[in-house]
């Protein structure tokens, strides 16, 4: 590695040789010799500063606002948009054998389905109200769908809007063959908490 320091030894050097102006010996001059220069080595480039937020964490935080952006916009405002939520959403496979809980699964799978009819319809003119819907379906040893009603005695939500879209919404779904080869009633009692 060359160093600054080289260029001072070798000046010095040549004085000692007489190869120097004025005081050497009354001899010819020697051949110049040739001195070798170096630059200082030049600066190590400078890094950019270190970005403090980790990349998973502005990765994160991007993909959550584009979703809660991509929500705020999809959301369905009529019952025709939650039935047609309810379209889109994939059926269940449900394995149990027992028929309670074989209609259970089935209704868990689809409860935001039911949601948007309340958070929809009657979260606007309502915020920050909380309540509760009974659904009572009839489905035959097939699997088909038969009849379905609000219970109202078990019911706090009283908008029409609200019950009817529930109804619809039972009405479109595919349902298990019940596991007991028998026409069932299956009470679904939703209890819907306001959205903060």
């Amino acid at each position: 590695m060359n160093t600054p320091l080289r260029l001072p030894l070798m000046l010095i050097a040549a004085s000692a040789l007489g190869c120097g102006g004025g005081g050497g010996s009354a001899g010819p001059a020697a051949d110049p010799v040739p001195l070798q220069v170096t630059e200082s080595p030049k600066p190590a480039p400078t890094a950019p500063p270190p970005n403090t937020t980790p990349p998973a964490t502005v990765t994160a935080t991007a993909t959550a606002a584009a979703t809660a952006t991509a929500a705020a916009a999809e959301k369905p405002k009529t019952a025709a948009e939650c039935k047609a939520l309810a379209a889109k959403t994939p059926a269940p496979v449900i394995t149990a054998t027992d028929t309670q809980t074989q209609m259970r699964e089935h209704f868990q799978a689809y409860h935001e389905t039911f949601r948007c009819c309340f958070d929809a319809l009657f979260s606007p003119q309502n915020p920050g109200v909380s309540g509760k819907v009974a659904l009572a379906v009839d489905i035959d040893a097939t699997g088909s769908f038969a009849s379905a009603e609000i219970l109202t005695a078990d019911t706090t939500v009283n908008s029409t809007e609200v019950q009817s879209c529930i109804i619809e919404i039972a009405k479109s779904l595919s349902y298990p063959k019940p596991a007991n080869g028998k026409d069932i009633r299956y009470q679904r009692n939703f209890d819907f908490k306001a959205r903060r």
